[in-house]
């Protein structure tokens, strides 16, 4: 059941990166992210917050001694698929560069 869900987590990572990058890191003044209305206004259903659990989901599966074959197989290796992945979605996002710019301000004054 586990192996089902890291699967489709890194397929996940793969196919949503695409969108990540054209939203948020390549991102137009005139476009802005789609953001989908949650159930419950205390949810964030953001694409950054989707892909932060996704990673935390990984990160506590590679360490599971049960789970760690799922990542290396005979097919195909898995764990290389998500060390590919994280770089890329590591990448400085225009809000990231806005954030910073801020505390360089604070600090100056």
């Amino acid at each position: 059941m586990f192996s089902s869900f890291i699967l489709l987590s890194i397929r996940h990572l793969e196919s949503l990166l695409p969108v990540f990058q054209q939203y948020y890191v390549a991102r137009d003044t005139d476009t802005s992210p789609p953001i989908p209305e949650a159930d419950d206004p205390d949810q964030n259903v953001s694409l950054p917050v989707l892909i932060s659990s996704i990673f935390e989901f990984l990160g506590l599966a590679t360490r599971s001694t049960r789970l760690k074959p799922v990542f290396i197989d005979n097919d195909e290796v898995h764990l290389e698929r998500c060390v590919r992945s994280a770089p890329l979605w590591a990448q400085i996002t225009e809000d990231d560069v806005s954030g910073f710019n801020l505390i360089v301000e604070l600090c100056d004054n």
